[in-house]
């Protein structure tokens, strides 16, 4: 079987500047490291006379990532902006350009939470930003196929 890995640097952020139903995603450049997980409670059941079992729970989903500070991007602005006034902003994270048909990606509406800002001198400015589920959203965090 042939194989396809798919290297970490092919995935790229976007923040939603349309609305859920007709999305207009903007690739967000100023980002590193970015991580996703759906993170389930572990639900154990402690059967009688047997190893402990789990059950996947609840999900508690998180998008983690490091946001360069760039001035000179108003989407940047925007996620910084929500992070300060703790508003909802909806960002995907997607396996190549999220235009092109066939390409997978997660959405979620999210709250930004924290703002950690590292500033070391000789480096980039940059967030530690948590986006977790907005609990104003109608929608859990969903994998998708762009078509």
């Amino acid at each position: 079987m042939a194989k396809n890995y798919i290297k970490g640097a092919s995935y790229n952020l976007y923040l939603n500047t349309g609305s859920q139903g007709s999305p207009t995603w903007a690739l967000i450049k100023a980002v590193e490291d970015i991580d996703l997980a759906t993170n389930p409670d572990d639900v154990n059941v402690p059967e009688r006379g047997t190893d402990m079992g789990h059950l996947a729970g609840e999900n508690d989903p998180a998008i983690t990532f490091v946001l360069f500070e760039d001035s000179g991007d108003s989407n940047v602005e925007t996620l910084i902006a929500a992070m300060v006034a703790k508003t909802m902003v909806e960002i995907a994270v997607a396996r190549g350009a999220i235009a092109t048909p066939s390409v997978k990606y997660w959405r979620q509406e999210s709250l930004l939470l924290g703002v950690k800002l590292g500033a070391k001198r000789g480096d980039v400015a940059g967030y530690d930003v948590d986006a977790k589920r907005h609990a104003n959203s109608d929608y859990a965090m969903t994998r998708n196929t762009a078509s």
